[in-house]
């Protein structure tokens, strides 16, 4: 009797998991797009095309930046090129992977009520945040895969009473932690503090003792610690070889902002990155209705999940203290690393702590749920319609388009003649990417390439290069921050002949 109930239990955990990951891809393509890569993207899919893993391998050193850091996510972005092709939607679709590995991992293995599952697959699939970055051929899906699979491990044991101990439990939240370790060095300051609560909820639990006797769980432990060690060794020597973030923006007030405006899922509804990076509070001022609509939807249902909280407070015992104080930790170091190194901090940074906030805010709504059913509806009803409305604006909205690195390179070779000389200042990765500059260039055997890779070069330096025919000019705060270009267009009367999104093109008549 015992033995059939526990195979009806594990039969519905399954169904249920498989129809929340059924959700989650259906979003994922819906999310995923074939648009243009714009800077990042295209400098990890300018590796991941490499024909050979010695060439990859040559890319990520000769063109170092912080791809050299996501060593785990640009192998697997390598080998999935091989499989499914190099378009846009084939490398961005390995997201499609992580998420619904993710959500599947969630709905099988939390301990914890089916209510709290489902309102995680909602939340998860109704996030603007979750949606832009489903859409990036770049780890943060990846992060948030391990950061779920984290969050599982240490959630289920700061639930569990001793004597209990499942060894799935360690399992998951080693593997989380690994492969948050190896998506980015970004990741580094989670992966550190999350590993102390782990030792947290096992001491004061006093599992500790108990699973060091345990050979498996002995094992793991020091398999994990072995592979930290290698994978920390990696990173010094990228350090040591200069490798790392864009140092374009830098973390203040506003980027700390923008972490709040972006993660709570305003993107979508407002205006796009760009508009917000040139003139934060007049684009901000053009869509300040549906912002407050989405602003006064989010408060109240936040409002009354806290209300009902508060009436009802959960056990202090029950509260996973060492994870938050994780977190907390973790943020503070991720902000204070994004002052001093600096770069500039903004969401997607903080991508491993996104999962533990969604299944916070999932537990917070069951709770009020069993307390008021038909309030808890009505508010998450809402709540999720205003912001699915962000996410379908957020891929479907021509002012958030990526940018157009795609069409201003077929535009540039579609007009240029064999003679003639282009001026590419914008990211040469995704020159190198779309076919407008030759990769791995090398000025004794061809000395004048048809394409030359500019970036914030002052007047007199333009006058030393070969005259172009077409100047491709991309983010002027960017690539010609300068105004050297801008200057050498207006007094050489070069005519702009074409835009795109982030670019415009420029003859000489």
């Amino acid at each position: 009797m015992k033995a059939r109930s526990a195979k009806s239990t594990l039969t519905s955990y399954l169904t249920g998991s498989l129809v929340g990951a059924f959700a989650a891809t259906w979003v994922a393509f819906l999310a995923v797009s074939g648009q243009s890569f714009w800077i990042d993207e295209a400098n990890s899919a300018f590796k991941a095309v490499a024909p050979t893993w010695s060439e990859f391998c040559a890319r990520m050193v000769e063109y170092r930046g912080s791809d050299l850091q996501m060593p785990g996510y640009m192998g697997l972005l390598w080998a999935w090129e091989k499989a499914w092709g190099p378009s846009e939607f084939g490398l961005r679709s390995l997201n499609i992977l992580f998420f619904c590995l993710a959500i599947f991992i969630v709905g099988l293995a939390l301990n914890s009520s089916r209510k709290v599952k489902v309102l995680f697959v909602l939340f998860s699939c109704s996030s603007a945040f979750v949606w832009a970055y489903l859409d990036e051929a770049r780890p943060y899906m990846m992060q948030f895969l391990g950061s779920s699979l984290a969050a599982v491990g240490l959630i289920n044991l700061n639930q569990g009473v001793w004597p209990s101990f499942r060894m799935s439990d360690l399992v998951f939240t080693l593997l989380g932690l690994g492969v948050l370790f190896a998506s980015s060095l970004s990741a580094v300051f989670f992966v550190f503090f999350l590993g102390l609560a782990l030792l947290a909820c096992l001491f004061l639990q006093d599992k500790l003792r108990f699973i060091l006797r345990q050979k498996l769980a002995l094992t793991a432990i020091v398999f994990f610690l072995g592979y930290g060690a290698l994978l920390g060794g990696y990173y010094y020597w990228t350090l040591a070889l200069g490798a790392k973030a864009s140092g374009v923006g830098k973390t203040n007030l506003s980027s700390f902002l923008f972490c709040f405006y972006e993660s709570l899922g305003f993107l979508g509804l407002g205006p796009s990155r760009a508009d917000l990076r040139v003139s934060p509070f007049a684009s901000l001022h053009s869509f300040a209705i549906p912002l407050l609509c989405y602003g006064a939807g989010l408060t109240i249902f936040l409002g009354f999940v806290f209300y009902m909280t508060s009436k009802r407070p959960l056990s202090f015992q029950a509260l996973p203290w060492p994870i938050f104080a994780a977190l907390f930790f973790a943020l503070t170091f991720s902000f204070t690393a994004g002052l001093v190194v600096p770069f500039r901090v903004t969401g997607r940074h903080l991508m491993p702590f996104f999962p533990f906030a969604l299944l916070g805010l999932a537990f917070l709504s069951a709770h009020a749920f069993d307390q008021s059913k038909h309030r808890s509806v009505f508010f998450i009803s809402v709540y999720l319609v205003l912001a699915l409305a962000s996410c379908f604006s957020l891929r479907y909205a021509a002012r958030h388009a990526k940018d157009d690195y795609r069409g201003a390179a077929k535009w540039v070779l579609d007009h240029r003649h064999p003679s003639d000389v282009v001026w590419w200042a914008a990211d040469p990765a995704g020159g190198m990417f779309y076919k407008v500059l030759l990769i791995g260039h090398n000025p004794q055997l061809n000395p004048l390439p048809f394409s030359l890779s500019l970036m914030n070069p002052v007047y007199s330096e333009l006058e030393k290069i070969p005259f172009p025919r077409f100047v491709a000019l991309s983010k002027l705060d960017v690539y010609d921050a300068n105004g050297g270009i801008q200057q050498w267009l207006k007094i050489k009367s070069f005519q702009q002949v074409a835009s795109f999104k982030s670019f415009t093109i420029w003859a000489y008549p």
